[in-house]
């Protein structure tokens, strides 16, 4: 269909020039998306020590020499020590556990991690959707997944063993085991963190050489010592609940299987984590952070105590751990049960946090002073918001593009508007702003390769309206895409909508667009052709799935996209009834049109004004709107 300007999209089998534009772009959607090469990669890597060979005893007995190697597995293992605070021990440890899947086994995993179904249930580190399969729970194989017969000899064999030695740890138990996968407009980073749940961590490679970046470490507070992980496929790297650690992938796709062990089987099975409270009370001040944590929230058998957990917090911000010191302000800052608030206190451990060097703390001290009056405060206030922001933390990133464009707007006489969650927009195409608004804009670009879900629709509303950049339907439709997959509502609604501008029903007189939307801005492509039958039924059922996704997260975009469905038919069966409740729904969560579709729908007398706009009645005035109206 030789009709927009060229523009070549790289997909996993086709390259795609000189056709329409959104045809393009939604085949590339039904593909696994090959990206670009990538040009930034890890900047360090962790240096291990030398490989040692360790072996590790299978069984408590062993006679002589001979004898003990009918019991033991020969392994190889490097070790990297960091310093932490606290007084318990002296360092944090990550190991290198090399060949703890043979080749066969890595390969058997990656096919079935390949054709499995990974859940998008929200994660607890970030809240954004996880991507990840369950392959053990509560210490057995779950049987769907069909993995057992391949991970059992080295579960069992060599990963426990292994870590019951290491750790001396006798009763340990695999208590859960998940793939994760990383990809494309999809997830691409998790955030720093610590595995709380697991007395023991392992990861394990299964596809090195084909991504950039995977997991880091991250030592102290500041981003300048991180350091990714060079985990060849099998190898597992391995550490304890007190390593900071995230996943950073570049470029390419990345699938990891994650181990976490449990003390005990009587752990794994309610849920616990008894280690915490002995290695608190002497003194491991990670340890402190994590217990805090437990208490604060009532989790790994701890019963709900905000007073407890503020102690705890406050013993190991006193020992210098930078994210009990943001933990800490944020109780005092906002109170908990009957425990009172404390403004200078929480500034003072905020302060003590950025110091230190600690991007949650440079962001929440930022938010407090950029809402004071004064201008020196708020100068200082977007200096930490800078330093935060250049730690890559994705909502530093993310809000001082907001407070950037929010300024620009002030100072250039209304070149352009603030909205939304990235905080830039426009009411007509292509603005370009001052300085500041150009920066705003790199970055909401930065906080979206970031994995932000908010940025991500910010940009494609800017690159569908041709707002700050130039108009582009194909990308807007790509940023629309990783944030639904993300699990935003809004992006999942406009993605719906622009599916449905594909499709002749919903296209406007003379082929213009609908709600904003349209084939590439070109001017040209609309009405159908022939053999477009198929492909416009595809797009019908996806616009379907996203805007019921929406819809269940009551985005009113959504809400008012389904109601439309429902009035007109086609997609859906016509039904007025639906129709009317879900614009009730979409105008009570916000939805300007929905309001002012049932105001004209609505009958003269329950107008108020005489129904001003001559609209009709009952039923059929509602339908008649909606056939007016056009998609949000």
């Amino acid at each position: 269909r030789p009709r927009a300007a060229n523009w070549p999209l790289k997909t996993g089998v086709h390259v795609l020039v000189g056709v329409d534009a959104f045809v393009c772009w939604h085949l590339a959607a039904c593909m696994v998306v090959q990206p670009q090469p990538c040009a930034q990669k890890p900047a360090k890597y962790v240096e291990f020590g030398a490989f040692r060979f360790m072996h590790v005893p299978l069984k408590k007995k062993s006679l002589d020499d001979a004898a003990r190697a009918n019991f033991t597995w020969r392994c190889e293992e490097a070790e990297a020590c960091f310093p932490k605070p606290g007084a318990v021990v002296r360092d944090r440890r990550l190991r290198l556990l090399k060949s703890l899947l043979t080749a066969a086994e890595v390969q058997a995993v990656l096919a079935r991690a390949r054709v499995l179904e990974f859940s998008q249930d929200t994660d607890s580190v970030d809240r954004l959707p996880a991507y990840e399969c369950i392959v053990m729970e509560n210490g057995k194989f779950v049987p769907e997944v069909g993995l057992e017969s391949v991970l059992s000899d080295a579960v069992y064999g060599r990963l426990l063993p292994y870590i019951r030695w290491r750790y001396n740890c006798p009763s340990a138990v695999v208590c859960q085991a998940l793939l994760r996968r990383y990809r494309p407009q999809e997830r691409r980073a998790l955030p720093m963190h610590f595995d709380v749940q697991a007395f023991v961590t392992a990861v394990v490679g299964l596809n090195a050489g084909e991504f950039e970046g995977g997991l880091y470490v991250q030592v102290e507070p500041h981003v300048s010592s991180q350091a990714f992980v060079a985990l060849p496929e099998g190898s597992a790297a391995v550490h304890q609940y007190d390593l900071q650690h995230g996943v950073r992938v570049f470029g390419g796709v990345r699938y990891s299987l994650v181990f976490w062990v449990k003390d005990t089987i009587k752990s794994c099975l309610e849920d616990a984590s008894p280690w915490y409270q002995e290695r608190a009370e002497l003194g491991d001040a990670d340890a402190q952070l994590n217990l805090a944590g437990c208490l604060e929230e009532g989790l790994a058998g701890h019963a709900r105590d905000p007073a407890l957990a503020r102690v705890w917090y406050r013993r190991a911000a006193e020992a210098g751990q930078t994210q009990a010191q943001v933990a800490l302000a944020r109780l005092l800052r906002r109170g908990r049960g009957d425990l009172p608030t404390d403004q200078l206190g929480a500034l003072h451990w905020w302060r003590r946090a950025a110091a230190g060097g600690e991007a949650a703390g440079q962001r929440q001290l930022a938010h407090e002073l950029l809402a004071c009056g004064w201008a020196s405060e708020r100068e200082e206030g977007e200096r930490w918001l800078r330093e935060a922001a250049e730690q890559d933390d994705r909502i530093a990133c993310r809000e001082l593009a907001k407070w950037l464009a929010a300024s620009d707007a002030s100072s250039t006489a209304g070149a352009s508007g603030t909205s939304g969650a990235g905080g830039t927009g426009c009411e007509e195409p292509a603005p370009r702003g001052g300085e500041r608004l150009q920066e705003a804009l790199s970055w909401l670009r930065h906080a979206a390769e970031l994995g932000d879900d908010e940025a991500q629709y910010e940009l494609g509303v800017h690159a569908c309206l041709g707002c700050l950049v130039a108009r582009d339907i194909p990308s807007a439709a790509s940023w629309f895409l990783a944030s639904a997959n993300n699990g935003n509502g809004r992006a999942q609604a406009a993605l719906g909508a622009l599916l449905l501008s594909r499709l002749p029903a919903w296209r406007g007189p003379h082929g213009s667009d609908v709600g904003g939307f349209g084939g590439g801005g070109s001017g040209e492509g609309s009405g159908t052709v022939e053999g477009d039958e198929e492909l416009d039924e595809q797009a019908a059922r996806e616009a379907l799935a996203w805007l019921r996704r929406a819809a269940d997260q009551d985005d009113p975009d959504g809400l008012f996209n389904m109601a439309l469905l429902y009035a007109r038919g086609g997609v859906l069966e016509p039904d007025l009834e639906r129709t009317e409740v879900l614009l009730s729904a979409a105008a009570a969560a916000g939805s300007c049109q929905a309001s002012a579709l049932l105001h004209r729908a609505a009958p003269p007398s329950a107008s108020g004004d005489g129904g001003g706009t001559g609209a009709s009645t009952g039923s059929g005035g509602l339908a008649a709107a909606a056939a007016a109206a056009t998609l949000a």
